[in-house]
This record gives structure tokens, sequence and C-alpha cells, in this order.
């Protein structure tokens, strides 16, 4: 059952990550690194004990060949921990143009080391995103 489940969250994925333009950011919160997270209420959906929603972050260093990503991503709210399943790459801010050669995959095929739960501060940006997600789906 898990693995169909999983199945269905990639085929959604692949078709999802074209339309991102579409998707409809809420600013969440900026890291010391000045990058800015955003979060895709409308995505945020719950199966079983996951929840599961679309993240953009806007980075703002200069020298990175990387101005923006979207990820795809699954969260335990129990414990705030996350597990991206997509990540895409652009080098226009806020998702914008294609993306950067390369960097666009599914997680768990491609970089199944990246397929690892990571634990997050509720204080942090990431973590401050978190809280949001887990309080839209309660």
């Amino acid at each position: 059952m898990k693995k169909l489940i999983l199945t269905l969250v990639v085929i959604l994925i692949s078709t999802n990550i074209l339309h991102a333009a579409k998707f409809k950011w809420k600013k969440i919160s900026t890291n010391t690194e000045n990058a800015i997270f955003y979060l895709d209420i409308n995505t945020v959906y719950r199966v079983g004990d996951y929840i599961y929603y679309w993240m953009l972050v806007d980075n703002f260093s200069l020298d990175e060949e990387i101005k923006s990503s979207i990820t795809h991503n699954m969260v335990k709210c129990s414990t705030l921990e996350n597990r991206p399943i997509s990540f895409a790459g652009f080098a226009k801010k806020k998702g914008r143009g294609e993306p950067v050669n390369g960097l666009d995959f599914i997680v768990p095929e491609d970089v199944p080391d990246m397929f690892e739960w990571t634990k997050f501060r509720k204080n942090s940006s990431h973590g401050n995103l978190l809280v949001e997600v887990c309080g839209i789906s309660m």
C-alpha cells in the first residue's frame, strides 16, 4: 500500500512541477543567509501520518547558479521531520524559467541519499514553514 501511495505521489509531482509558476506562494520566513521560504497553502494535504506540501526557496547569494528551488516534501508533524520527494533548481527567482540543466529530479529515484528524514527546530526558517504546514492540515 505504501508503494502505491508513493507511486501516486510521484505521478502527481511530475505533472505538477510543470505548473509551478501557477502556485500561490505565501512567504513564511527568511533565514540568516537571506534565503526566503515560501509555501503553497493550497497544495498541503494529508495521507495517513504524513503531510505533503510544495515549497519554494529563493536564494539571494549572487554567486549561486541556482537562484530558486521548488521541492515537493513530506513531513512528520509529531517530530518536525522533513523528507524531500522532488527537486527542481532554477536560474531565476520564484521558480521562473526552465530548470537548470540536470537539476530537476525525483529524489528517491535519482539521489536516494537525499531521501532521508531531517529534523528541524521550531524556531528555524524551515522549522517555521513546517509548523505552518502542520497547522494547516490539522
